[in-house]
Parts: structure tokens; sequence; C-alpha cells
């Protein structure tokens, strides 16, 4: 390729949490709260909520009008938090395999507790800020702490199945269940006497010591009035899994299960009425903070609401339910989103809320794009395109003549555009698309974006039969193409072009992993200069979209995070959004930008500028040894290397027969990124190497020494 230069190496990766106010703040509109599965809820008055889910937690303190997103361990981003319980709107805790974290700011920050037990930790529950109890599944074993979750005694149930259930009135008598059996304990699970049944329960709940219910599978309710001697079943007019149960006193509860079922009694369960609830998908988890407000919540980030105790349930999560694949705005308030299944998503109020419209295409749409407020395309899987000469009323068919998946769509006029795609797919209408022409090109190229400067077309992509980076310019509406950036063992999937730059990012392969790379030309693609490179954390990570706003900050998405530069690339700062793979970037008006992703996923930034950067945590990834610099050297020069956590390091330097020349680290370092100066000025010119061992960490690299 052209000369590239290498204006740095960033071999760090940044980790902050969801509310680090980078580049002002993110917004996540879509899904609201949350995508994925709920487990757990618990609320305190008629505004205040706290949900646990697969990933963060989440938290709203005016009824479900606005949602945060906190993240609560640095373990594992996506962790499923089986169980959460505030004893007031300050002090929380939650439960996961092997953990239990507590937090005393209302979700702010979490501190980790062990529960001196590896299993899941399907329950958790206090009874003041001091005394509380979890419960174990598989293991079988309840938990007790006295000091707020400071220490936890582990205690075994005598049972012979898979624990699924419990719950304790005070700090000595409870029950717990699984599978064709009860168990109680009035010694905070010291001994405990079986119930032997015939039933798998999910839930239970208790008003007092003597009266309670289980609720299971096939619709199953079983009540007990003698604390637990027997047992009575109900009649639920269900047969679907009761996953949750609430009672609010003898007489007043609720149970939430499968297919959106939500069941109330006000007799103690002689009779239970099915309540209508807006949606179908499971509900996990039910509570209420008085005998009228409560909350349930489920699959697919399902959130309801009810303020009239439970007559009707207010649909609070929105979810377009639809993998968002790319969009684009014709002015601040009009938006089109390009989904799953033939569906184009379309605002007219700024993105707060999108309708659904329809197209003749079944498959996924990559693209959307318009050239004005009527007329646009949308194309996708299977070489489908559709066109709108109404402002998207109406979406028309369009013949491609190909069955390859289009990725991306570029018009220089209402008459003019381009598609391009997998296997050689780059497709050329003059006529608004009443006919596309596809150029030969090989089916081994891999198009992946294409826009527009001025009159010039460009193109990226990758051949994969070469195994090499594509970047194809035309400046004669494309009747011939240029490659203007030919790299081996590059993908690039990002392109983007701002007054004279141009940017281009994706993937580099390498044999030991994934790299991800950024490149910048300022004389239209004659020469390039690498801008930031980081390691992949796995293969398929890189650089999948750019964009550079109006102050000259850098935006850059991977699949799972957006990285910021507010100085044309010198520094680099992150922000994570583990909830789902992220797909795109684009402007709606100079200072609103778009992230859309899987799973629904839409984010919204309304900032001008990257403000306010707050390093809320920065965390070393991995351990890594990077290449010297300069290199060749004379006489002197410096070695990088990265600490994941507190380790003896030992930094040495070899000749080429392995002969040790001198030791530059032997000393314990905290987490972080360190840099050594080695002067070789009394050696001879030659090839010698370094070797860093941090730990288990061993790694080895060349330098060379030139004078």
């Amino acid at each position: 390729m052209n000369n590239i230069k290498v204006l740095c190496l960033l071999s760090v990766l940044f980790l902050f949490f969801y509310s680090t106010p980078l580049f002002s703040q993110w917004i996540q509109h879509l899904p609201s709260p949350y995508g994925e599965q709920l487990l757990d809820v618990c609320t305190f008055g008629e505004n205040e909520v706290f949900i646990s889910a697969f990933g963060p937690m989440i938290k709203s303190s005016n009824a479900g009008e606005d949602w945060t997103l906190h993240k609560v361990t640095n373990q594992n981003i996506r962790t499923l938090w089986y169980s959460v319980f505030f004893i007031n709107s300050s002090t929380g805790w939650m439960s996961t395999n092997g953990l239990i974290v507590k937090t005393t700011d209302g979700g702010v920050s979490w501190t980790e507790q062990n529960p001196n037990t590896p299993d899941q930790v399907y329950k958790i529950q206090f009874f003041d800020e001091q005394n509380g109890i979890a419960i174990t599944g598989q293991e079988k074993r309840v938990l007790t702490t006295t000091n707020g979750g400071n220490d936890w005694v582990v205690k075994s149930v005598s049972s012979t199945n898979f624990l699924q259930c419990g719950y304790f009135v005070d700090s000595q008598t409870g029950w717990v269940a699984g599978q064709n059996e009860i168990l109680k304990t009035i010694d905070a699970g010291t001994t405990w006497s079986n119930y032997p049944i015939t039933s798998w329960f999910f839930e239970c709940y208790f008003v007092n010591d003597s009266i309670g219910w289980f609720t299971g599978s096939g619709g199953q309710i079983s009540k007990t009035t003698d604390a637990g001697l027997t047992w009575n079943n109900q009649n639920s007019n269900s047969t679907r899994e009761l996953y949750s149960i609430y009672m609010f006193d003898e007489n007043l509860g609720w149970v939430s299960g499968r297919d959106g079922i939500v069941l109330k009694t006000e007799d103690g369960g002689s009779h239970w009425n099915t309540i209508q609830t807006p949606t179908n998908a499971s509900i996990n988890a039910i509570n209420f903070s008085d005998q009228h407000n409560g909350w349930a919540v489920g699959d697919s980030g399902v959130v309801l609401r009810t303020t009239d105790g439970g007559e009707n349930w207010l649909l609070k999560s929105k979810n377009l339910n639809s993998s968002l694949s790319n969009g684009f705005f014709t002015d601040s308030n009009n938006g089109w989103l390009a989904g799953n299944n033939g569906r184009l998503f379309n605002t007219s109020d700024g993105g707060i809320n999108w309708a659904v419209k329809t197209t003749s295409i079944s498959n996924r749409l990559n693209d959307v794009f318009f050239i004005n407020s009527t007329y646009g395309w949308t194309a996708g899987e299977g070489g489908n395109i559709a066109t709108t000469s109404n402002g998207g009323t109406t979406w028309n068919m369009q013949s491609s003549g190909l069955t390859n998946s289009l990725k991306s769509i570029c018009f220089l006029n209402e008459s003019t555009g381009f598609i391009v795609g997998f296997n050689g797919a780059l497709l050329k209408t003059s006529d608004a698309g009443s006919i596309w022409t596809n150029d030969t090109m090989p089916a081994s190229n891999q198009f992946i974006k294409t826009v527009h400067n001025n009159n010039e077309i460009w193109v990226c992509g990758y051949n994969n039969f070469l195994k090499s980076s594509l970047l194809l310019k035309s400046d004669n509406y494309g009747l011939t193409w240029t490659n203007k950036f030919l790299m081996d063992s590059i993908a690039l999937h990002a392109l983007y072009i701002k007054d004279n730059l141009i940017f281009v990012g994706g993937g580099k392969i390498q044999q030991s992993g994934q790299e991800m790379v950024l490149f910048r030309s300022s004389d239209n693609g004659e020469t390039w200069e690498q801008i930031i490179s980081l390691p992949g954390l796995y293969n398929g990570n890189y650089f999948i979209d750019f964009i550079v706003n109006n102050q000259g900050d850098y935006i850059a998405l991977t699949t799972s995070k957006i990285y910021y530069s507010s100085n044309q690339g010198i520094d680099w700062q992150s922000e994570e959004f583990p909830m789902a793979f992220l797909n795109a970037i684009f402007t709606s008006d100079s200072n609103t930008y778009w992230v859309t992703g899987q799973n629904s996923l839409l984010l919204k930034n309304s900032n001008s500028g990257i403000t306010s950067i707050k390093l809320t945590e920065i965390l070393i990834n991995n351990f890594s040894l990077s290449q010297n610099y300069p290199n060749p050297f004379n006489p002197s020069t410096k070695i990088s290397y990265s600490v994941a956590g507190l380790s003896k390091v030992i930094l040495k330097v070899y000749d080429i027969i392995g002969r040790e020349i001198i030791t530059l680290v032997n000393e314990e370092k905290p987490a972080g990124k360190y840099e050594v100066n080695f002067n070789a000025s009394s050696l001879a010119s030659g090839v010698y190497f370094y070797q860093i061992k941090a730990g288990d960490f061993v790694q080895t690299k060349k330098l060379i020494l030139l004078k």
C-alpha cells in the first residue's frame, strides 16, 4: 500500500461504567429500559424500582419515565443477576453465580461479597440492613449473614433435588423447595423438616409463619395455613408455568408466569382471576410497594406497571423486536431505521416514537438511504431492493438480478446511485433503480460500505481469497475503479469522508488473534497514516463505523464499544455497551448522533463535543508487551508493557544466542501501563531479544541495534 505512517499504537483497552459521561452521555432510546431477559424486580413507593437483568442493574426513580443502567461488576459484563433485594432506596443486594454484591448508594456503585459457594445464588432476602439470607440451587445451600453480607455462613439443606426457590418470614423461619419436596427450618437453616410433594415449584411467598403459597409448573398453586404441615392445591385456571408470586396480605395477591399471564386473588387464593396484560412474553417476577402500585418484569426486556392493584397493566418498556442495521435522517425530526424481516421504522418526532413500515421483503434490511424527504431506497439480504417516491408511505420492489447480501446504499442524486454487497456485488443505476446493472467484479470481493465525495464514489471491503483490503474509488460514475488502499490481512468495514480527510477502519487478522485498526488520508487516498491499533478481544471484533463531528472529534465503533478522540486520534477513551452488538453510527443533525445494534438497540447522543470526560474506571484488560520504538534504534529505545494485576515483573534483554545482557525490570508492579528506556551504547550492532515474565504471562520480542 502507499506510505503508511504509524502515528500511535494503543495496546491498552479502556473500560468504563455505563454512567461515564464520555462525549456527554449516550441515552439508550431503544429498547427501553433494556432488551434482554429481566429476572427480578424490587420497588419502593410509587416511583422507585430496581430490576436485575442479564448484564446491568436497571433503575428508575420516576415510575419508569426514565431509566438508568448501572454496571455492577467487572468480572463479566454479561452476568445473569438472578435476584435483587433493596431494604430501602439506598441499600440493596444482587446475586449471581458464586457472587453477591451490595450497594449503599442506590446502585451507583457496588461492592463484591463472597458467599463462600460457587453455586448459583438464586434468591437473596434481607430483614434489615444486617440480617439476611440467600439460597443456592444445585449445591442445595442456605447462606446467612448478620453483618450486611460482609460474611456469609453456609448451611446445607437436606434435599435430594435442585433448589428452585425459598422464602423466610424472619431470620430463623423459612421454606425452600424444588422438585417433589418442600423443606422448612426454624433455626436459620441448621436443621430442616421435609414435606414430600409431587410438584415442581418455582417461587413461594409467606405472609406470616403459618400462611404461605408455592407456585410452579402446570399452573399449580399450593397453600398452607398450618405452617406447612398440610398443603392444599388451588385452582389457577391455567396450565402455564407460574414463576412468581407476591402477597400483600392474607387475602390480596398476584401471580405471574409464562406467556404474559398475571393472576389476582382477593380471597387468599380461593379464586384466582386472570388479568389481561399487553405482552405474550414470560413474566419472571412481580412485586408491589402497596396494594395499588406494582411492577412486573420478564423476557425480551418487558416491564409492566400497575397503579390500580393489578387490574390494568401499562407496558413501560419499548422494544422494536428487531436487530437494527443502519439508519438515515432526512432532517432532525424525520428518520428511518433498517431492521429484520423487511421492516423499516420511521420517526417524525426526532426519535421519541417509531412506527413500523412494512415492505414486500421478508429478509433482513441492511441499509436505508434517502436523497431527500421524498425519494428513498432500502436493501438487504437476498439481493432485495425497495424504493419509495412518497416519503416512505409505500415501498415498491426493484430487481437487482442478484441473490447476494446487499450492505450499503449511496445516491448522488434522484437518478444515479450505487448499492454494494457480498460476492462482488457492485450495482449501479442511472434511472433511480428502474434498472440496476452489476459491475464485473470477482466474487471474492466482499464490499461493505459505499459513500460519495462530490462526484467521487468510494467503496470499502476486502477480498477473502487474497486476504487483502479493498478501497475502490471512481471519479467517472463507476466506469472505472482504482484501489486506493491495498494491505494484506486487512478487512475494511468503516469508511467516512469529511472535507479533505478520508478515514477507513476494520480488522487485521493475525495468527495470534484480531487487531482493530483505523487509517487516515489527507491527500485523497494517495498516502495513509495509522491513527489507532488495538488488540481485538475475539475474532470478529473490529472497527465497523466511524464519524467526525463538527468540532473535529473522532468517534469510532466496534461491535461492543464506542471510542472517542478529541485530539485527532492521539489519545482515545472508550465507552462499553455490552447489551448488544453495535452496527452503525449516523447523525440526525449537526449535534445529534445515533448508534444502532442488535436486540433493538438504539443509542442517542445530543452533545456537540466531547466534554466533561471523567475516567470513572480505567482497567488494563490484559498483560502485553509492545514492540520497542524506535526499531531499529541507536543507541536508545523505549519498551512498553502492560500489567493486568499486581504481579512480579521481570524484563530482560538477551543476545542472539540467548545470553543475558541486562535486567531492565525486576519488581512487583500494580495494574497499569509502563515504559522503560533501554540504552545499548556499549553493545555492538545486531539482533537482540527482550522478554517479559509477569505471573504466568511470558512474551519475547526482537529488537535491532543499528549503529
